[in-house]
């Protein structure tokens, strides 16, 4: 979720710094190659978040045998704080980097998308409301990720179509056998200058019950 204008001035970011990093910003974040949506607000505000589905009935013609069933829902608070960062840059490196601008956007972007994926999974990993494993599933072993699969599934979710885990745990299932014949289960201190680089951006959860932890072990 990312803020288009702060609260204490007019604009969030000059326009030439959203349409040259933005963009860069949300194509390196996991959390959003992984499905998630991004929300522009013009300010604090605040939105529904679905912590339970209606009840749906089979109608028989002129019985009564409908029951109301409200959707449960909570608000979510909508108010990111300032990501900032702040970089000096010296007269020479300015005056003598033809490409300095093009690095800049590389380096801020992959930044900057670093933070919001960590700032969105700790929000995830810290909602009671998304269903998790019951027993023990360890990302690193492929047997456990059906596991965890088909207990999503149990819950009424869709087959995933995205996993976000580390590094060394795609590895470990990547080096996995199907089988016994071999096949493979997968794949500077002052500055004249200072460039300061800021934007608003967090993580929400408004749908827990479309999400699931898989956990290595359970407590």
């Amino acid at each position: 979720m990312t803020g288009k204008k702060a609260v204490s001035s007019n604009a969030l970011v000059p326009n030439y710094v959203s349409s040259q990093v933005i963009d860069d910003v949300r194509a390196q974040t996991t959390v959003i190659q992984a499905g998630s949506g991004t929300i522009v607000i013009d300010g604090p505000t605040n939105l529904a978040k679905i912590t339970g589905d209606p009840t749906v009935y089979e109608h028989t013609e002129g019985s009564t045998d409908i029951t109301e069933s409200d959707i449960t829902h909570a608000p979510v608070s909508l108010n990111p704080k300032a990501l900032v960062a702040l970089i000096p840059l010296s007269m020479e490196v300015v005056a003598d980097s033809p490409n300095l601008d093009a690095a800049l956007n590389t380096s801020l972007s992959a930044a900057f998308a670093a933070k919001l994926d960590s700032l969105a999974l700790a929000t995830i990993l810290a909602d009671t409301n998304i269903p998790d494993s019951s027993v023990g599933q360890d990302p690193a072993i492929w047997l456990k990720c059906l596991e965890a699969v088909g207990e999503a599934m149990a819950v009424n979710q869709p087959i995933p179509v995205s996993m976000i885990g580390n590094t060394a745990d795609f590895i470990a299932r990547a080096s996995q056998l199907a089988s016994t014949t071999g096949s493979w289960l997968g794949k500077p201190t002052s500055a004249s200058h200072v460039l300061v680089a800021h934007m608003r951006g967090a993580g929400v959860v408004l749908q827990p019950k479309r999400l699931f932890i898989q956990k290595k072990t359970v407590v």
